[in-house]
């Protein structure tokens, strides 16, 4: 699966379950995100400064945190989060609750790339 793909799907995981995803400045933190409760609720904090893969990493570790068994979803993405669950997760998986929490719209497609822009010199005169 192309990596803009697994993000999207994870990303609709995450909107299925009623995980709100807020892209944010965690360069203090020291995370690329992850999952977290604040006042009483669960969502995903991505860093926006990260990289595709390390976005898609803090989702695949977000979700396989919370229980995705019901969640319809393409079987790639499935398997990533089985592959990191099988690793990371002793006991029972949370609930999570949908949030009344507005998300930001998911990306569906990489940014274009940048043009061919001008270049400036300086000359000294």
């Amino acid at each position: 699966m192309e990596p803009w793909a697994l993000y999207d799907g994870l990303l609709a995981v995450a909107r299925k379950l009623g995980l709100p995803v807020r892209i944010e400045d965690l360069s203090q933190a020291g995370s690329a995100g992850g999952l977290c409760k604040l006042k009483g609720q669960y969502l995903i904090l991505v860093d926006e400064s990260a990289t595709l893969a390390e976005r898609i990493g803090s989702l695949i570790g977000a979700l396989a945190q919370v229980d995705t068994e019901d969640v319809q979803m393409a079987p790639a993405v499935r398997d990533k989060l089985e592959q990191r669950r099988d690793v990371s997760v002793d006991g029972p998986l949370p609930q999570v609750t949908p949030s009344t929490e507005e998300e930001p719209p998911a990306p569906s497609e990489p940014p274009a790339p940048p043009g061919p822009g001008l270049r400036f010199t300086r000359r000294n005169s």
